[in-house]
């Protein structure tokens, strides 16, 4: 069988552009506080969204969105946007605590560590807006939910990702 490369070149271009934001006008960047007055999530945001993994020195963490009531918290600061479509894009971390495990935090964000979900825009946001915002994620280690893990994995995810050195 002869392989066409010019039908793999254009099926990996196309590929690549179907996923790139698209930006009807330049972004904005809002505290995320006001993301919803511009895009609100397609579906409702549920316990099933709550991310957990082991990562290197880290231990078992949960990932909240919303500040846990813990005094003291393991945390990274999530840089994304959401295109003209509300497809939400390039995370990035851009802060974290001091005993955060970068590495780690950066393999488990690449593989879904953070939600990625899904926006229509708000009634006020008739243009589609896009936006960029930064979101502070929670790593809590006594959730309930690192009972239900395997715990003789050096890296492991809900997502099925694998975060080890």
């Amino acid at each position: 069988m002869k392989l066409n490369w010019t039908a793999v070149f254009l099926s990996l271009l196309l590929a690549g552009c179907a996923s790139s934001p698209m930006y009807k006008t330049p972004p904005v960047t809002i505290d995320y506080s006001k993301v919803s007055s511009y895009w609100s999530p397609k579906r409702a945001i549920t316990e099933k969204d709550i991310k957990v993994f082991y990562g290197p020195g880290m231990g078992c963490k949960a990932v909240y969105i919303d500040q846990p009531n813990q005094k003291e918290l393991s945390y990274i600061d999530v840089r994304f946007s959401i295109d003209s479509t509300g497809k939400q894009f390039d995370q990035e971390i851009v802060g974290n605590s001091k005993d955060v495990n970068l590495e780690a935090a950066n393999w488990a964000l690449m593989f879904g560590l953070s939600p990625i979900y899904d926006f229509i825009p708000s009634p006020a946001n008739y243009d589609n807006q896009p936006i960029i915002s930064t979101k502070r994620l929670y790593l809590v280690g006594n959730s309930p939910l690192c009972k239900e893990a395997p715990s003789d994995k050096k890296g492991y995810s809900n997502q099925s990702i694998q975060i080890s050195k």
